[in-house]
């Protein structure tokens, strides 16, 4: 009999280790998750700062920042409008022998750098795998991390709802007959503050502040209302674009 006892006992320290192993595992497994989104989301920043910088500098280009909704409707894009304007690129005025034939170039050329920069921060690009000889893989970008963001939710929800840690503490009590009959002998309550107390936060993706940017084309048809516009806009205002030029070259 005592033996039997003894070998009940180890059986339900098992299935208690195992219990708890599983409770805390995938908490740890979703903690780690959660750091890793973490790093990512702060690898994107870097392409989001290259983006802001060069929607402000394309904002400067369009009139100190005056015409860019103009501009945005004129190319029926609904473009999430940013106040600032301000030259922050890198890059020369282009050479040519007219004030509009260099502001025309310059416009064209930052609005399809803005284009490929928001190409890769929304959908990632393609570079060598440093581990793996020959393999590529697609650099981290918005729409990745706006799906594995819902998915981490997923296993959280999953979390919170079906592993409570009132119910391991509840089947650990069934587990541990005799002192569960003690409690109910002395009439102890069976409620539980813990659950809300341990409950896993959801992600909020909205939280990290990174911008939705729609796709931008560059086919022949869109560059050609870019440059249009950009025609009509120093017809009216070609000592304004002239002082912009100037101020770019310095």
């Amino acid at each position: 009999m005592k033996n039997i006892n003894g070998l009940a006992d180890e059986l339900i320290s098992d299935t208690l280790k195992e219990a708890a192993d599983t409770f805390f595992g995938r908490r740890r497994n979703i903690e780690y998750e959660l750091s890793l989104f973490e790093q990512k989301v702060n690898e994107l920043r870097s392409v989001a700062t290259k983006v802001e910088k060069t929607v402000k500098s394309f904002n400067f280009l369009l009139l100190q920042g005056r015409e860019v909704e103009n501009f945005w409707n004129y190319l029926k894009i609904t473009f999430p409008l940013n106040p600032g304007a301000n030259w922050l690129l890198d890059i020369p005025v282009p050479f040519g022998l007219t004030i509009s034939f260099r502001y025309v170039k310059l416009l064209v050329n930052v609005y399809i750098m803005l284009s490929q920069l928001i190409e890769e921060y929304s959908y990632g690009k393609e570079v060598k795998s440093s581990g793996v000889k020959g393999q590529k893989m697609i650099t981290v970008n918005y729409n990745f991390l706006q799906k594995w963001a819902s998915e981490i939710n997923k296993n959280i929800d999953d979390v919170n709802y079906y592993h409570k840690p009132s119910d391991v503490l509840q089947f650990a009590k069934k587990m541990q007959v005799a002192e569960l009959e003690k409690a109910n002998i002395a009439g102890a309550p069976m409620k539980y503050s813990i659950d809300k107390d341990m409950t896993m936060k959801r992600i909020n993706f909205l939280d990290y502040k990174l911008i939705e940017y729609p796709d931008l084309s560059r086919d022949k048809e869109t560059l050609n209302l870019v440059k249009q516009f950009a025609r009509d806009l120093i017809k009216k205002n070609k000592q304004e674009v002239k002082f912009i030029l100037d101020n770019i070259q310095g």
